[in-house]
């Protein structure tokens, strides 16, 4: 053989071997996270552990109801959820860390923070608003300026359900761009009850529907915003658009007038 072509046979064996060898550190990690104290515990951890890993979500929901009783680690299930892409897995696997109240738990999530993969964030972001522990809040503040906009979207919802009002004018911003603007037009109006401040959306929501840069798409999910909001300074805003040159938002505005 050439000596050009030994050299790359020998990188690619050496790449198999690492990958090999990758593969089992991560499962001795995930078996030592499982913190087994006995070689039974050991076995049924690497079983399910191994069904945590399976490609069938069934099995993989049985493993994840089974793990609720306390047979894994909260590092080990945290870490589960983080590689878990089914909801409804994902969903048991969280009930199952969240009765842990483990600060664990927490912290092992919030690795997910900082992977390159968005998935996982997302992952990281659903699992921590579930925990609602007394750090979670910080957590997800730190998800704010993901450079997902999934990610951050999600947490602004989050934060502004739970009547942190600094979140306005992402809600806003999220209105006007479409993106999860049901959801942020809802989140939006329940902060105006919360947190009285129905009056100062609405001036700006009305100040974006007067705007010349926004396009008939975005001015009618303002429309809808303020139709949906408390106080007489939306119903006034509206009251000026009944005969808006968009028929959407002239009916939106006149859909308000007869709510009233």
């Amino acid at each position: 053989a050439e000596p050009a072509d030994l050299v790359d046979e020998l990188i690619a064996k050496t790449r198999q071997r690492i990958t090999r060898e990758t593969a089992l550190l991560t499962r001795l990690t995930r078996i030592a996270d499982a913190a087994p104290t006995d070689w039974e515990d050991v076995l049924n951890s690497v079983k399910l552990l191994h069904d945590l890993d399976s490609d069938s979500a069934a099995l993989r929901q049985r493993a994840a109801l089974t793990a609720r009783d306390g047979r894994l680690s909260p590092e080990a299930l945290a870490k589960a959820v983080l590689a878990e892409p089914d909801t409804n897995v994902a969903g048991t696997l969280v009930w199952a860390l969240a009765n842990s109240a483990d600060p664990a738990a927490e912290a092992a999530l919030a690795t997910g923070l900082d992977s390159a993969d968005p998935e996982i964030r997302r992952r990281a972001v659903s699992a921590i608003t579930k925990l609602s522990t007394d750090t979670s809040v910080e957590l997800l503040r730190r998800a704010l300026h993901d450079s997902d906009r999934a990610v951050a979207d999600a947490v602004t919802l989050v934060l502004g359900s739970r009547g942190h009002a600094d979140m306005i004018p992402r809600l806003i911003d999220m209105i006007v761009d479409g993106s999860h603007d049901v959801d942020a037009a809802d989140t939006l109006r329940d902060l105006a009850h919360a947190v009285d401040t129905a009056d100062d959306i609405a001036t700006e929501l009305g100040r974006l529907l007067d705007s010349d840069n926004l396009d008939s798409r975005a001015r009618s999910r303002l429309a809808q915003a303020l139709v949906d909001l408390p106080g007489e300074v939306a119903a006034h805003i509206l009251d000026a658009h009944i005969a808006d040159h968009d028929p959407a938002v002239a009916a939106l505005a006149t859909l308000r007038q007869h709510r009233s």
